[in-house]
């Protein structure tokens, strides 16, 4: 079964939007306890000495390594660690002022390896990911980072796709049911139903447009209901067994 197949049995068939169905994972994802999301998560990124930064585009910077991970866009980060040479101590995400406070050794707010810091910077045209106190060690040693995080799916990018999918399956085909690195159905079910609501809202909205019958409406909108209803109940559930 492919996921568009699992998007159709909940709205009685229709083609399969890439579009909406990235936007009902990315919602579903984001929902989802950090718990659970690291049993499927991939190898963790390791921030070194020479390459400090996770980003998108290494530019000019010669710190900014990883570009072949695709940078901390399109991710969901579930946690980002540092080594303080005796236990991995937890990140906690600062914005641009707090970083640069954080970065200030005449601050209060200076940080120390007892509570590491880090941002996401989106200025000079690419994303970047950095840890304060800056890392000066090898990987998985005394002053080294880790970035855990889960990817978001990618309908329109194959080699993406491919980390949702059956290995033995063809990566090249969108229609292919990304496998969610060991996601449980349930989940899968959950997230072919927000992606049939997004799908359902789409159709009112074209429905409205093109001024069509008040019975194909009034359908639509039940249909929508009983979606949601649904949506809420099994989300519910999930999150309930996840917790």
């Amino acid at each position: 079964m492919t996921f568009a197949d699992i998007v159709s049995k909940f709205i009685g068939g229709g083609s399969f939007d890439r579009t909406l169905a990235e936007q009902g994972a990315k919602e579903v994802i984001d929902l989802l306890p950090p718990s659970y999301l690291m049993r499927y998560a991939p190898s963790p990124i390791d921030l070194v000495s020479g390459a400090t930064q996770w980003t998108h585009d290494i530019g000019s910077d010669s710190n900014c390594s990883h570009i072949s991970f695709g940078g901390p866009e399109t991710k969901r980060l579930l946690k980002v660690l540092r080594n303080d040479g005796s236990q991995w101590r937890e990140c906690s995400e600062v914005d641009f002022m707090g970083f640069s406070e954080a970065d200030n050794s005449n601050s209060i707010y200076k940080t120390t390896e007892n509570a590491p810091v880090y941002n996401v910077d989106k200025s000079g045209g690419y994303t970047k990911l950095t840890i304060l106190p800056t890392i000066t060690g090898s990987a998985g040693l005394v002053d080294s980072g880790k970035v855990i995080y889960v990817p978001y799916p990618d309908f329109t990018n194959a080699e993406a796709l491919g980390n949702w999918i059956n290995p033995y399956e063809d990566s090249t085909s969108p229609e292919i049911l990304f496998k969610f690195r060991g996601f449980s159905v349930d989940t899968m079910n959950v997230i072919g139903l927000k992606a049939a609501i997004y799908t359902t809202q789409s159709l009112i909205s074209e429905a409205v447009q093109e001024d069509e019958d008040n019975e194909l409406l009034a359908m639509l909108n039940a249909q929508q209901g009983s979606l949601n209803a649904q949506y809420e109940m099994d989300m519910k559930r999930l999150m309930g067994a996840t917790g």
